[in-house]
Parts: C-alpha cells; structure tokens; sequence
C-alpha cells in the first residue's frame, strides 16, 4: 500500500510582507499614472471635454447594471435609488462641468490684466466608501479626466467587485475617446495598507477621499493636500411657520432615499411643539413607523450597542448602513409592517445620552420636540458637534429665520425646505453645485467648505499684466474765486444755521466779520455761533469740543472755516466728527499706502452740513484738499488725516481777504504753496491733471511772491497778491491728489519742535530735499505708473537744473580731495581725478588739448565725476593783478570754461574742483552755469573732531583711558590731517613705551607734538635762563587765573621744544567757541604781555623770549581795531579786509597812510594798557609768582590743577611742602579744566 504524501499549506504573509507587496502594486501604478500625466498635457479644452462625454455616457448606460452590483454585494441600499445616484453622476455633474474650461487659458480679463491658466495637480488618489461605490467611483473619474488628472483608486473592499465594474466603464469610454491609457487606475488587492501607501506616494499629488471619519484623518495626516469629506449628523428644524405636508414629504423622501445613505440625509427631526403633534401625523401618514419605548431601547442597543441614558458611548453596528427599516427592526427583535418606509424614535434631547441622535446612515430617524427657536437652535447646534461642518436643514417659511439659523449653525450647507440628502449635493433641489464628495471646511477638519468639483483638481496660475491703478483728481465740486468772491455766501443754497470756525486774529482783523456781514444780507435769516480758539496747531482737544457743541448745541447745516490751514484743518476734523460721532479720531489718523484701499475708511460727509473754506493767506491750499492736521498735545504727536470725504463742500478763493496778511506770512505762506507745487510735481502720484496745476502755480509764484510780500502799495503788488492766492488754491488742488513728499513732512515736524513757520521751515528744507531727490534713489517708490525715477527732469521741467560744478573750498589738510572721492563712492559713477599743474605746459596748446580729451573721456564714461584739484593752478584770473598775460595757462582756462558750457547736465556730468585759494580763480569760472555752486570745506568743529579722531583710530588699539571729546577740544583749529598725524604720533609714542595700547596720555602728548614740536632734551639752559623761563611762563598763566575772561591754564612746562619755543602755557577754553566778546579779546592780550611783564617786575630787565607774545598780541589788538570795529576812535569802520582767508588769513590795511599811522597809534595805545595791567596783576601777587616759578624750577613740567592748588595755598598763607599731594586746602574748589589749542607764549 503507498504511502501517503502530506501536502503543506503555503505560509501566510507577514505584515511586512503585505506592506511590501501593496507599496510594489502602488508604486506600479503611480508611475503608469505619472507617465499618462505626461499624455495628457497634450490634449486640448475640445478633446477633453469629448472625452468627458464619452465616458459619461458609457457609464449612463451601464447605471442600472452598476446600482444592482452594488446593492448585490454591498447588500446595502435600494437599487432604484442607486442607479439615481448614478445617473446624478453621470448626468448632473457632467453638465454642470460643460461650460468650465480647465485646459490651458481658461480666462482673459483685459480690463483686470489678469490671466488664467489651468494645469491638472497631478496623479490623484481616490478613495471610495462602501456607502456609494458606484457613483462616487464614477463622480472622482468623470472630475478626473475633465482635469487631465490620472487617478489610481482604493476601493473600499467591500465593494471592489461594483466599483472596479464602474471605474473600467467610465477607463474603456475615456481611452477610446483619446484619453491616455492609464488615466483610470486601481488597486487590484485592496487593504488598509495598498491605501495607505498609496495615500503617501510622493507620485500620488493630492487625495479624494470619500469615507468615515478614520479614512478622512489618515487622508489628511498623510503629508499630502487631501479633499476629504468625513461624517455628517444633519439636523432638520421645523419652524411653526411651516407647510407640514411638504415638511413631511421632503422628510421622509429624503430619508427613505438609498436607505439613508448619503451623508447629507437628516439624522434628526427637531420640531417646535406647536407644529410637533401634526408633523407627527404627517410623518404616520406617510408610513413612518414610530417605535414604543421597549421597541426603542431594542433598536438603541442592535444600533449602538447601548441604550438611553445607560452612560455608554454609543457605537454604531457597521451592519446597519444602508440596511431597510424592516432588516433593522427585525435584528433588533421587533417587527414592523411591510410598507413602512422608515423607523422614527421620538427623543428627548441629543447628546450620547440618546444614541439615535448620533449618525446612522440608516433608515431610522431620531424626533425631537423644542419648547421654542433657541432650544431648538440649541438642539441643532449639538447635532452638528456630532457631525460638524457638514449639512443643516431648516423647513419654515420665514426667510429672516433662515437666515438666522444659517449665521448660527456650523454647518457648511443650509438647506431649506429641500430633502437634505438630495439637497446636499445640489443642483436637483437648489443651485448647489453637484458633487459626491460634499466638502465640511475647517469645522469638520477639512480644507474645503463647498461640493468638490472639477476645479478643486487644477492648479491656476496667474499671469499678471502691470496695470497703472486708476488715478484721480477730486477738489470740491465748486470753487469760487476772484476780488470779493465772498459774496456767493450770500446766494448759497440751504444756509440757515452756520457755524464760522477760525482764530483769534480773523476776529481782531475783521475778517469774520466780512463774513458775517454776508451772511446777513442774505433773504433768509441766518443764526450763526462762532468757534474762534482754535490754535496754531489745532489740538484732538479742539476739534472734539467743537464738534460736541454742533452735535449737542447748535446743529448747523453750514460750517464756514475762515483762516489759514489751522481753523479750516479743524473745521474738517469738526465736520467729521459731528457728522459721525461713532467715529474713533485713533482709527482716521493711522497711514496708508493707496487712499483708496485705506484700512479704515470715512463715511461720505455733507449729509447734515455742508464744509465751506475760505482761505485769508496765500499758501495753505487746505480749502481745496482732503488733509488735516491734528496736534495731539498730550503726546507731541502731529497726525496728518487724509481722506477725500473731508474734501470741503465749497471754496471761497477771495484775494481781498489775504490782503491784511503781515509780510513775514505772506513770504512764508508763498514757500508753503511753492513747495506744494513742486512736490506736486515731482510725486510718484503726479499726473496729467495736477501736472498742469502744478506747473502754473509754480510759475505764478515765480513771478509774483517778491512783488506780493516787497512790492510797494499798488496796482502791480494788488495783482501780485490775487496771482498768489489763486497759485495757492492750485498748488492745493494739485498736491489734493498727487500729495506731497518729505519736504512738508518734515517740515510739519520739525516747525513743531523747534517752533518755525511751516513756510519757512519748507523753505529751509527744500533745497536739501530736490538735492536729494535729484540723485538716484536707493529704495525706489512702489507705484505702478511710476515706472523710472524722473525726479531731476522734473525739477528741470520746473525750472532748476543740476549744477555743473561744484567748487570745493578751505584750508588744506580739510579732506576736499577725499570729499570728491566719496562723493563719487556713494554715487557709484567712475571718477576722473587731475590736478590743475598737469594741465601746465610750456607749448602752447598742450594743456587745451588735454581738456579737451578729459572731457571726451568723460562723456563716453557719463554718468561721472571729474575732479580737477589745486584748479587755480588753471583757473587763475586773466586780470594783470593775478599775473595774467600767460598764454598757455589762459588757452587751458578758454577751453576748459568752453568744455563746461558745452555739455549737458542730464546726462550725469560732474566737475568738481578743490582750491584754497577762491579769491585768485577767474569770475568766468564762478559764474552760474560753471562752477556755481561752492561748498566750504573749513576746518572741523569739535563734533567734527572728534568723529575724524574715531575714524583714524579705527586700526588703533585704545586703551580704557582715551577720550576723544578731551583731545578734540585740545586741537581746536586743526585739520584732518593734523589730527590724523596726533593719532599716529600717539601709536609711535605707545610703542616707544613698551605698551600694545594707546593712552590718553599718549593721545595729550602727540597733540603737544604735532603743534609745538617734541621735547628737546638735548638743550641744555643755564640755570638763571630757566630762571627767566620759568617766571616767564609763570607770568602767562597768573594772569590768566587772575582774569574772570581768560581761558583756563592746561598745562606749564619750561622743557624746550622742536619747533623753538624754550617753554609754553597750554591754556583750554571750557567748551568751543566760534566769537570772543571785547573782554575776552582784552585778557588775551593781557595774558600774551604776563610773561614779559613777570620778566620786568622781577629781573629788571627783559629778554627775546617775548617775542612770539608781543607779534600774537600785536595782530589781535589790530585784529581789534581794524576788522573788529572794538576801537572808540574809529568805531564801525572796516580798516582792513583778510586776504589768503584758507591760508595765511594775512589782514592787509585798506587806507591811507595817514589813518594808517593813526592805527598804528591806537595798537600801540591799546598794546601799552594791556602790558601796564599785565603788570599791576603781577606785582599784586608777587609771591604766588615766586612760589610757583620756584616749584616749576624744580619740576620742569607741572599741570593746571597742581599751579593753581600752589596758588590758592599761597593765597591762603599755607606752606608749600615737597610732595602737592601732602598739601591740603580747606574747601578747595575743584577747577575743572578742559582742553583745546594751546596757546604757546
């Protein structure tokens, strides 16, 4: 007998494996799909839409075959409603998505500028539920190919069978049509893991997914954009106000439709109780069958698996999805009559509590009563938290209620009187688009709130035409002007309340009176109330009062600002305010980047008072624009509102009124209006219509602002004024609309702080503004129609041209070669740089040719700079009295002033030249065209000095010690190149001493290097010579510490120095200063002659060493009488003029040799009375110069605190020891010293 072979079973794959095998068979998929993506962007709207066709229709065919599949093995649903649903699919959808174009430009707005192109998002992901498998299936794919959109489905497996039947019906229609041959794809082995790979491919673009809440949350946590419509829990609300037959048709219609299975359909009934007992009946009537409360808690627990009030959560039995009333009742251990159409459960509230409030997708309805709208409301909004964001039906014949119902409910479809199941997915019942796939929003976790279509599957790109946005041009709707034109308030319609909103001084100037005077001639009675305190700079204080008084008070129909800008900015403010009280003064001051998108807009004013401004001075421009600005006193803060409902009503433009303005207004008002003109002019927002109103007022102005503010009483200066006063007006008008620039900003700020008429503050900046304006800027404006910075053009266009040449003046050591240079920096433009001498040669004609090629040079390389340094080297004037006659020099200077008039400025031409000798150059090239214009390089203040201490410091190590602001007021008079030296005389010094770092003693010992020279140790005085030279300058600083007005002693020191002075006094004014009084000038030359007067008292004799004091001493006190105008002989007369002012500043005698000699008297007078008091200081402190000079004698060098610690000890009978530091003086007064140039005497 054989023996019998055991066969084993194959083994069961592991998890792995099963997630290997479906991440295989999906990737497989996704790739065909990727390579059909590719086929089908080479189809067109035409061919895309037959496609559509084709496969709709092939699938309409097959709808009955389809819906009986489905429910055969589903076993879920009713076949007649299943093919409706297919026939939705295949009918509804397709038709609605006919006429949208998803194939390249699917749009063109040319008003807009804007077009729109389609592109499919790529390979979609489609999952279907078991619910509706068929026409889902149909739905995603017909939405698919209408985008050229390659889907790869998982099916639900328990409805694969029917699904992939539909998908390869709608596949086989598509591809004969022309449609790629994977564009239609499935998962042939469905499982959660083939799924969830394919939900995660990175080929896979966005997700479609129909299905329970899980399958929506793992669509949306897969890392990919998901269209997911999760579960839904409708309420439906019958109002009292109700048809109950149509309520309970639709109701029951809606229910019994495919069994419950759409996630639209209500999942409870809540009624009012007046409607409750006869919608029940209705609901009877149509063979709902309402189950007792044993039948109840039997179907609660078949259901959901517990009962009402049991503290269970409930859990829907998957079995009952879809199952007939009969099935369910039957389950549950009840029967039912053969004909009922639904299972109804009357309930008593909704929550867990009652599980058939929850979502059933079943035949069974929950019904609940509502003692009135909020409770049921209440009822409503409970339901939705179950199923959130999805579908909320309402039955009432209330429209408000609805509207009501639709604010309150979360719920992304309201539907009204309409079967919520059908109603849901639109486009039977309302005009809903129709989908399958019924998206929640944000309140049911998804990202979309509508009914998926077909365009939620492409990507829109837009193309973007540059538009020039809409300009404008708005002033008030009339203007009146010419003399006298105040008498059209007369004949104005509708003034029967006014109130004349203004200042002070248009009452004390009769002007308001003017007004009133008008007013009263008018037919009518007019009352009138007069707001007269409003300020200089109106306050938010002001404006609220007066606009308090209008609205609680008086309630005029006519606000009448009469003033300058200040009374008609407030009035505007008042209007605004007295119209719309609700309105917050914090929400119109904020900025804005388009008036017309503004954040906050104005209501339109004029409902219960029309605006009237009449203007008395000649440059506001306030009467005809939209602006105001508010002061808020509290903060310092000025608000410019701008909105064009503040436009006045009406403007009054009457010259005779700004008549009475002083001139120093009427000057400032004028540089007001001009610079609104200007900016105007030059805006990023100009345009044709303020171009022309710009333009003119800035010609009227021109031409008339000195004969209006100078011009002597008469016909020409009454012209002159009425020119200026409709130029304001204009310039209003024009800046009203292209607005204004940072001149008048920063002038309104500025004039704030340091309190200066707006005007003249404008006129002030305004040069620096179109200077800088005039370059190119480094952030450019962002404003469609300005398309190129045309900012110098347009200042030509006004009348100012770019100079040609600057001429660099001051002392050398200033920096005027390298300012040249970092002006060509910052400008990036090439930089041509010559000295005048290299135009020099012996033959003739050389330096002409060179000119002539630098320029040829230049303007191939334009924009540039050209430098010419040392230009009075060429520029020398021909006159004989600077050695002309020189041939060669002067054929360079004709071609050079010929080259300068022969290009053009607009094409970036610069020449720049440098001289310390301006009063040599020849007027030529000075004059405007040339170099016109001339900026002083002088030698640095103090702030300077010390910003170009830090700047050649930069590379230096500094210890903590150094102080920049103490050597720079030591070095009062020095150049950059001086103090660049000091700074490099310190690095020596540190170096010398073994040290990595700068002190500040080093820093105080290079400033005594580089002005008087190092110490010369090596020169050796005989001791009474130290003698002499130790009471010598012990004579300079007693005298000074004797004088109230002489400058404190620094530093005295007997050491001889390089540059030949055998000791000096270094004495520091306490802070910088640019004049000396008659006195102060009086101790200088008192402390010049101390030092020879100390030789005097105490030798008896004098020396040479007086020398360089009697020549410092000698040129002040000429200084004094011929420049100075300090002599009572010759008062104010000018007797001298300085020559060489950036070199040697030599003053030369402008009289005759008569008055000369009386001069020369007089210095000599004035020299005698310095030297006597010089003398008498001296002698009276005798022994304080002794005790000192002894000290110096002994130490050489000792420091302003230590002389004048010896002084006051000896003034105060106390005996100097060896070591200062042992000396202690009662309450000695500290003598805080700083430093500047020292003198050297």
């Amino acid at each position: 007998m054989a023996e019998a072979t055991q066969v084993e079973a194959p083994a069961k794959p592991s998890p792995e494996e099963k997630r290997a095998a479906a991440e295989a068979e999906v990737d497989a998929l996704v790739k065909k799909g990727l390579k059909a993506l590719d086929e089908f962007e080479k189809l067109d709207q035409k061919q895309v839409d037959r496609i559509v066709a084709k496969a709709s229709v092939a699938a309409l065919n097959k709808h009955l075959v389809l819906a009986k599949m489905a429910v055969d093995e589903t076993g879920r649903g009713l076949v007649e409603d299943k093919a409706t649903k297919n026939i939705f699919a295949c009918e509804h959808v397709t038709h609605y998505m006919a006429g949208q174009k998803t194939v390249g430009l699917i749009r063109e707005d040319e008003v807009m500028g804007i077009d729109e192109v389609a592109e499919p998002v790529g390979v979609v992901a489609g999952v279907t539920p078991v619910t509706n498998p068929t026409s889902t299936a149909i739905f995603k794919s017909l939405i698919a190919l209408k985008t050229r959109c390659p889907i790869v489905f998982g099916f639900h497996p328990g409805a694969q069978k029917c699904s992939v039947e539909a998908a390869k019906i709608v596949r086989d229609a598509a591809i004969e049509a022309g449609a790629p041959e994977n564009c239609i794809q499935w998962i042939e082995h469905p499982s959660i893991e083939a799924t969830g790979a394919l939900m995660k491919h990175p080929g896979v673009a966005t997700i479609l997914a129909t299905g329970g809440p899980g399958m929506v949350k793992a669509a949306y946590s897969s890392g990919k954009p998901a269209l997911g419509v999760g579960a839904g829990n409708a309420p439906a609300y019958v109002d009292t106000d109700v048809d109950i037959v149509r309520a309970a048709n639709d109701l029951v219609l809606s229910k019994h439709f495919d069994y419950g299975m759409i996630c639209a359909t209500e999942q409870a009934i809540i009624a009012h109780k007046d409607v409750y007992a006869p919608l029940v009946k209705e609901l009877k009537r149509r063979k709902a069958y309402f189950v007792n409360a044993d039948e109840k808690a039997k179907l609660e627990q078949y259901m959901f698996g517990c009962t009402a009030g049991s503290g269970q959560k409930p859990v829907l039995n998957s079995v009952v999805p879809g199952k007939s009333p009969q099935f369910i009742a039957k389950a549950a251990g009840f029967e039912i009559p053969a004909d009922a159409t639904i299972l109804a459960a009357e309930c008593k509230e909704v929550s867990d509590d009652e599980p058939l409030t929850h979502e059933k997708l079943a035949p069974v309805q929950a019904v609940l009563k509502a003692d009135d709208k909020e409770q049921a409301f209440e009822m409503c909004e409970k339901m939705l938290k179950l199923g959130a964001g999805h579908t909320a039906a309402i039955h009432t014949n209330n429209q408000e209620l609805v509207r009501e119902y639709g604010v309150r409910m979360h719920a992304c479809r309201i539907i009204w009187n309409q079967p919520s199941s059908l109603g849901g997915i639109g486009d039977i019942y309302n005009s809903i688009a129709p989908s399958l796939t019924l998206g929640c929003g944000s309140y049911g976790g998804n990202s979309v709130s509508g009914n998926v279509q077909a365009v939620n599957l492409i990507n829109i790109k837009r193309i973007a035409r540059r538009n020039n946005n809409m300009q404008w041009f708005k002033i008030p709707a009339k203007t009146y002007f010419e003399p006298n034109a105040i008498k059209y308030l007369r004949d104005m319609h509708g003034i029967e309340k006014a109130v004349i909103v203004c200042d002070k001084v248009m009452e004390q100037l009769g002007i308001v009176d003017k007004v009133i005077d008008q007013l009263r001639a008018r037919d009518n009675r007019v009352t009138f109330r007069i707001i007269d305190y409003v300020e200089p700079e109106p306050s938010v204080e002001t404006v609220e009062r007066g606009a308090e008084m209008m609205r609680e008070e008086f309630e005029p129909d006519t606000i009448i600002a009469v003033g300058g800008g200040s009374p008609m900015d407030a009035a505007k403010i008042m209007w605004l305010l007295y119209e719309h009280p609700e309105i917050s003064f914090s929400d119109v001051r904020e900025k804005f980047f388009d008036i017309r998108k503004r954040a906050f807009r104005i209501p339109p004013l004029g409902e219960k008072a029309k605006l009237v401004c009449i203007p008395t001075s000649s440059g506001t421009g306030s009467e005809v624009t939209p602006f105001a600005v508010i002061t808020d006193h509290k903060t310092g803060y000025k608000y410019p509102i701008t909105d064009y409902a503040l436009t006045p009503s009406v403007a009054i433009v009457d010259p005779v009124l700004a008549r009475t303005q002083p001139r120093k207004l009427a000057s400032d008002a004028g540089f007001d209006a001009l610079t609104h003109s200007m900016e105007a002019y030059v805006s990023v927002y100009a345009n044709d219509f303020t171009d022309g109103m710009a333009l003119h007022a800035a010609k009227l102005i021109w031409d008339n602002l000195a004969e209006s503010v100078n011009g002597e009483p008469g016909l020409a200066k009454t012209d002159a004024q009425e020119k200026m006063h409709n130029a304001a007006t204009m310039a209003g008008m024009a800046f009203g609309s292209a607005f204004l620039g940072m001149c008048h900003g920063m002038a309104h700020t500025i004039g704030a702080l340091c309190h200066i008429a707006h005007g003249r503050t404008n006129s002030i900046l305004l040069p620096y503004v179109i200077r800088y304006n005039g370059a190119v800027p480094e952030e450019p404006t962002s404003w469609p129609k300005y398309n190129k910075y045309i900012a110098p053009e347009r200042y030509q266009d006004i009348g100012a041209q770019m100079p040609k040449g600057a001429l660099l003046v001051g002392p050398p050591g200033t920096g005027k070669t390298l300012l040249a240079k970092a002006v060509a920096g910052e400008a990036h433009v090439p930089f041509f740089s010559l000295s005048g001498s290299e135009f020099v040669e012996m033959f003739v004609g050389v330096g002409a040719s060179r000119v002539r090629d630098l320029f040829e040079e230049a303007k191939k390389n334009a924009p540039c700079i050209i430098f010419i340094d040392e230009i009075d080297a060429i520029g020398k004037s021909r006159d004989s009295h600077y050695g002309g006659g020189n041939d060669e020099r002067e054929q360079t200077l004709n071609q050079l002033l010929a080259e300068m008039d022969g290009f053009d400025t607009s094409k970036g031409l610069l020449i720049l030249a440098a001289t310390n000798r301006p009063e040599v150059l020849d007027p030529a090239l000075l004059r405007p065209g040339r170099f016109d214009r001339r900026v002083i390089v002088d030698r640095p203040d103090l702030k300077g000095r010390i910003e170009i201490l830090k700047v050649h410091a930069r590379n230096v190590h500094l210890d903590e010690t150094v102080d920049f602001e103490n050597i720079a007021l030591a070095t009062s008079g020095a150049v950059g190149s001086d103090l660049a030296n000091m700074i490099n005389e310190a690095a020596i010094l540190a170096v010398k001493s073994g040290r990595s770092a700068v002190s500040q003693k080093d820093l105080l010992e290079a400033v005594e290097v580089v002005l008087v020279g190092k110490e010369k140790k090596d020169r050796i005085l005989s001791a009474q010579e130290r003698r002499i030279v130790s009471y010598h300058e012990v004579g300079h600083a007693l005298v000074s510490a004797l004088q109230k007005d002489a400058e404190p002693v620094q530093k005295i020191t007997i050491v001889p120095r390089t540059m030949g002075a055998l000791g000096y006094v270094m004495q520091v004014p306490e802070e910088e200063k640019y004049l000396n009084t008659k006195k102060e000038l009086e101790a200088m030359l008192v402390g010049y002659l101390g030092g020879r007067a100390a030789e005097e008292l105490v030798f008896d004799t004098v020396t040479t060493g007086a020398a360089n004091d009697i020549e410092q001493a000698t040129k002040v006190a000429r200084a004094m009488i011929t420049q100075y105008g300090m002599s009572d002989k010759f008062g104010l007369m000018g007797l001298a003029t300085q020559e060489s002012q950036y070199l040697s500043g030599r003053a030369v005698l402008n009289c005759g040799d008569d008055t000369a000699t009386e001069v020369d008297h007089e210095v000599m007078i004035l020299l005698h009375n310095s030297y006597e008091e010089a003398k008498r200081l001296i002698g009276s402190h005798r022994e304080a110069l002794d005790k000192i000079a002894t000290y110096l004698i002994r130490r050489e060098t000792i420091t302003g605190k230590e002389f004048m610690k010896i002084f006051h000890a000896v003034e105060r009978g106390i005996e100097i020891p060896e070591n200062l530091d042992d000396l202690v003086i009662p309450e000695e007064k500290q003598n805080t010293v700083t430093l500047d140039k020292p003198e050297i005497q």
